[in-house]
């Protein structure tokens, strides 16, 4: 039973990039129903073991958040909205427990990863399907995403595996085949990000490209050769294929960052604290800016995590959030450069994508907390950092799960 339901929550992993690709008439996506299937197997499988993870004190501060949400239901403009929201973030919490539950050790890890890259490599797949076929995301513009994605998303969610497939094809013990594999996802991701036409994801990608070099990890020079010949071919090929309002978007971007307004998000952030001072800062309810907001703006969306949270949740529920990512940065600090290089550039995608899109309630923002979790739980800890009594430097801590079981019966 342990097994399934593992597979079945690696198989929502693999899910999480393209999950708007399939959707069920009547249902949702395909995502959904497997996450469903793994929770109901994975809590039968945690009742009879009797076995459950101690949790951290990032989840605490995740269990205060998802509070913060509920709690905001009595308050809310909205009680339709923030029934919705609530149920999204009662299963987001959940997945992202059993994600920790469960991928409790390096070798876990590993396929945690491959899982991932793999889901990126079906979201690349299907943006080059819409490429070919011109299924632009807009009718104004020419910009491509895996069917049912948006654009920025996307290209963010892209970007999140190319630290993880440079971090896996140098430390994962897995055969040369599957290294090989992994390493050309780089190539293709980032056609895939420049078709997409995101500035955001661009710039995500260019700066998980030059974390590269600060991992710490030994290039050789034939794949230092490799990574030139593969930005000759990536610059050729998107020359060739990039639509030319993709390259009027991506040289425009100067301009819109000098005029501080972003694509209108300027004005859209002026409402959202608008908002926020008329709620008497205790915020609207969880997902009910939508209807708020139209007091002084037409679109529904805060394009800002930390202002979506502060004006729908408010001080409250911003401690909650800012406390959630500052143990996810203090739980890295003992690791090995090459992982926390890794989790750091990972971090920053994030919140590169954060400062542009309303991200609370997404499945990739609770993944990246999960991806924090584990790491700080099983990652190797570097030689000057003693995080655990009696653990001995430079190895991996793979037993400190087993340690923190208690009996959940």
């Amino acid at each position: 039973m342990e097994k399934i339901a593992f597979y079945l929550i690696a198989l929502y992993i693999f899910t999480i990039p393209w999950e708007g690709v399939i959707t069920i008439p009547g249902f949702g996506t395909v995502s959904r129903l497997i996450g469903i299937t793994a929770l109901f197997l994975s809590f039968f499988d945690i009742a009879i073991t009797g076995k459950i993870k101690k949790l951290p004190l990032l989840f605490k501060f995740l269990i205060l958040f998802v509070a913060c949400v509920i709690i905001s239901y009595f308050w809310t403009a909205s009680e339709d909205l923030s029934q919705e929201k609530i149920i999204t973030c009662l299963q987001l919490f959940v997945m992202t427990w059993l994600i920790y539950q469960y991928f409790d050790t390096p070798k876990k890890l590993e396929i945690l990863m491959l899982a991932y890259i793999f889901g990126c490599y079906v979201a690349c797949g299907s943006t080059f399907w819409d490429y070919a076929y011109k299924l632009s995301y807009y009718s104004t513009a020419e910009r491509y995403a895996a069917a049912g994605s948006d654009p920025n998303e996307m290209a963010m969610i892209i970007a999140m595996g190319i630290p993880l497939a440079w971090y896996f094809s140098k430390t994962a013990n897995q055969s040369k085949s599957l290294k090989r594999i992994i390493i050309f996802f780089l190539a293709v991701a980032a056609v895939a990000i420049l078709l997409t036409g995101s500035r955001t994801g661009i710039i995500c990608m260019l700066l998980a490209l030059i974390m590269i070099p600060l991992s710490g990890q030994r290039i050789r020079f034939v794949t230092l050769l490799s990574m030139l010949v593969f930005v000759a071919i990536i610059g050729f090929i998107a020359a060739g294929l990039l639509p030319e309002s993709i390259y009027e978007r991506i040289a425009d971007t100067g301009g819109e960052i000098r005029s501080g307004n972003f694509s209108d998000r300027g004005n859209i952030w002026q409402a959202v604290v608008s908002v926020f001072d008329d709620s008497n800062y205790i915020g609207v309810g969880a997902g009910a800016l939508r209807v708020a907001i139209a007091k002084y703006y037409e679109k529904g969306v805060a394009h800002n995590t930390p202002l979506s949270v502060l004006s729908e949740l408010g001080i409250q529920g911003f401690i909650a959030f800012v406390g959630v990512i500052i143990l996810c940065i203090r739980g890295i600090l003992h690791l090995k450069r090459d992982q926390r290089i890794m989790l750091i550039s990972c971090g920053i995608i994030w919140l590169m994508g954060s400062m542009m899109l309303a991200l609370e309630y997404t499945k990739i923002t609770w993944f990246v907390y999960s991806l924090f979790a584990i790491f700080g739980t099983v990652g190797t800890v570097r030689n000057d950092a003693f995080p655990i009594r009696g653990a001995s430097a430079s190895v991996t801590v793979c037993n400190r799960a087993d340690i923190r079981e208690h009996k959940f019966l």
